[in-house]
């Protein structure tokens, strides 16, 4: 039976005292933690100092701050750079990573430590290195000599082997712009425009892409592109090739010719369009043609378009840009045409006859400006010479261009049909 003066150890009290040796063990431990990191002292020594020289609240102070101070400090870090070094040429390139300053090893261009930090920064390294590999072959396939620099531009995607498709088509149409006036037309321009616009439909339809590189160009995608025009756009045959001709011509052929693609997609593969024969009008059908009432001004007047054009040998655009200027009196006093073909710039005369004359009279003056004709456009002239012909029961498909076919133009001026129709 204990003394009635002895204090009472309570359960509680006995915690008390169990967190309160606890708590000092572990202050302890880390001041002898500290202390021994930065190398000041030993264990024994750090008691002894301890018990002589400072209390341990100062000791635990002291080694708190330090400990913050520590932890509070920016630690430096440092950017990797790799170096090639390819058949005398030298190229570097930011690795685009950062290496802290206690990992850096300079020897072996390597981390130091096995830590996960450490492992994800070697690695990084050793991709670059086997991308570098990549491109270097790739290069020396195709190329006759391999620089540093060509294998850095490459690793970039700076190198002119890493253009895409739809960029090379738009550079060269954009080229062609400039040339508008001087060797090409402004209808060309449209053209290669409309083809542009057809490719990055397919490449929107097929792929869900707006662009891919000119190396993934295989026939597989070409023969998709040509069944595409096809039923999707449902073109006809000449339209189909004409687009694949742009293809062909302006970005594939000057694509590989320029190194940007190892082969010709194009080489094994072939597309034509169907020949049909060529449409003309015989005699009698002229004479239905010319003679049939039509109930329509505009018809009429496409017509007569038409049929200067069947006499006199001009083509639609030549007729388009027809000035009164260019029709002057010979030496005779007769009237003739004279001037340069639009599509080859060369220099025709062409003499009139009385029907071509009675045209011009007919439609003197109905023009503002100074051209001869007031010309619609090709699809409208057209789109009017079906109707006529339909009107005319005549069971052919008649286009402008018709008009300048040999056994309807030429002939008609050697032949006596003239004299039989006026």
């Amino acid at each position: 039976m204990a003394p009635p003066f002895a204090p009472k150890i309570t359960t509680t009290i006995y915690q008390k005292y169990i967190k309160a040796y606890y708590l000092i063990f572990r202050l302890l431990f880390i001041i002898i933690s500290v202390e021994i990191s930065r190398g000041r002292t030993t264990l024994p020594k750090l008691f002894l100092s301890t018990l002589k020289k400072q209390s341990l609240c100062a000791v635990l102070s002291r080694s708190c701050s330090t400990s913050n101070e520590h932890r509070n400090t920016p630690r430096a870090v440092y950017p990797v750079m790799d170096r090639s070094t390819i058949n005398g040429t030298i190229s570097q390139f930011s690795a685009e990573i950062n290496v802290p300053e206690q990992l850096g090893k300079v020897k072996g261009g390597r981390a130091k430590g096995k830590s996960v930090e450490s492992e994800r920064i070697n690695r990084h390294p050793d991709n670059i290195r086997i991308q570098i590999g990549k491109h270097y072959r790739s290069i020396c396939d195709h190329d006759a000599y391999v620089t540093a620099e060509k294998v850095k531009n490459a690793w970039l995607g700076m190198g002119e082997r890493y253009r895409t498709l739809a960029e090379v088509f738009e550079h060269d149409t954009n080229d062609l712009f400039k040339r508008i006036g001087v060797d090409r037309s402004e209808s060309t321009w449209w053209r290669y425009r409309a083809s542009l616009g057809h490719l990055r439909a397919f490449l929107k339809h097929e792929y869900n892409l707006h662009d891919i590189p000119l190396l993934e160009l295989e026939q597989s995608f070409i023969e998709q592109y040509h069944v595409y025009l096809k039923t999707v756009c449902r073109s006809k045959a000449g339209s189909v090739c004409r687009y694949m001709d742009r293809w062909n011509n302006n970005v594939v052929k000057i694509s590989f010719n320029n190194g940007l693609i190892p082969r010709n997609p194009f080489a094994f593969y072939s597309y034509s369009a169907p020949t049909e024969p060529r449409t003309f009008l015989s005699e009698e059908v002229l004479r239905i043609f010319q003679t049939t009432r039509l109930r329509s001004a505009k018809h009429e007047y496409h017509r007569d378009l038409f049929l200067f054009s069947c006499f006199t040998e001009i083509c639609y655009k030549d007729m388009h840009y027809l000035t009164c200027e260019q029709i002057i009196p010979d030496t005779k006093g007769h009237l003739r045409m004279h001037g340069n073909r639009c599509k080859t710039g060369g220099e025709y005369t062409i003499n009139f006859l009385p029907t071509d004359l009675r045209l011009l009279e007919k439609y003197r003056g109905t023009v503002p400006s100074s051209l001869a004709f007031d010309m619609p456009g090709l699809s409208s002239i057209n789109c009017s010479l079906r109707r006529i012909t339909k009107q005319c029961g005549i069971p052919r498909h008649i286009t402008f261009h018709a008009a300048r076919h040999y056994l309807l133009s030429y002939s008609l001026k050697i032949s006596s049909l003239y004299e039989s129709l006026y």
